[in-house]
């Protein structure tokens, strides 16, 4: 029996996480897992009163995601997970959980500078196309530090880092191939 192909793109925040999973997913036909989607509909439904609580919805979404995947691992279905690089300890578990129920995970991480990363989250605090819930214009101090790439040593059977300073490099039906090879 084929193992279960689950792609996971990680990544600092700002660095193209969203857009690139929303193109591979007509490429690749695989239902996409994404922290956002989920974190976004439980504070629509139950909202949250400050950044504690927002976290607590944080790894709510994180176990949901988590759950699907067993699921669908489990069920033989391939799969995309879109996850922040800052919740690495949960994705290195993760990783271990879906590989341990038969997945082959190919592991792609982006990465920008963080000159790069500042530039579009003042970007999107402007044009107010995020989400209510997402604060990361108050996180511009900790975003503008380095986050250095992490996930070669997270136990995907396969890795991979894409610098996205300027998306030149960010070719989705390259990525798209490389992915489908998992």
């Amino acid at each position: 029996m084929k193992r279960a192909a689950v792609l996971v793109v990680t990544g600092p925040c700002a660095t193209g996480k969203t857009t690139l999973v929303r193109q591979l997913v007509p490429r690749l036909g695989r239902p996409l897992l994404a922290k956002d989607d989920f974190k976004e509909l439980l504070f629509d439904h139950l909202g949250v009163s400050d950044r504690d609580a927002s976290r607590r919805l944080g790894v709510a979404a994180f176990e949901l995601i988590w759950l699907m995947a067993d699921r669908l691992v489990r069920a033989g279905s391939a799969c995309i997970i879109e996850y922040p690089a800052h919740e690495g300890a949960y994705l290195g578990a993760g990783i271990q959980r879906l590989r341990a129920d038969g997945a082959a995970v190919a592991l792609l991480e982006l990465s920008a500078s963080p000159a790069a990363i500042v530039e579009r989250v003042e970007r999107r605090a402007r044009d107010g196309t995020r989400h209510p819930l997402h604060h990361d214009h108050e996180l511009i101090g900790e975003l503008s530090r380095a986050v250095a790439p992490f996930g070669a040593g997270l136990g995907a059977d396969r890795y991979r880092l894409v610098r996205t300073d300027d998306f030149a490099g960010l070719d989705p039906d390259e990525i798209a191939a490389w992915a489908g090879a998992t």
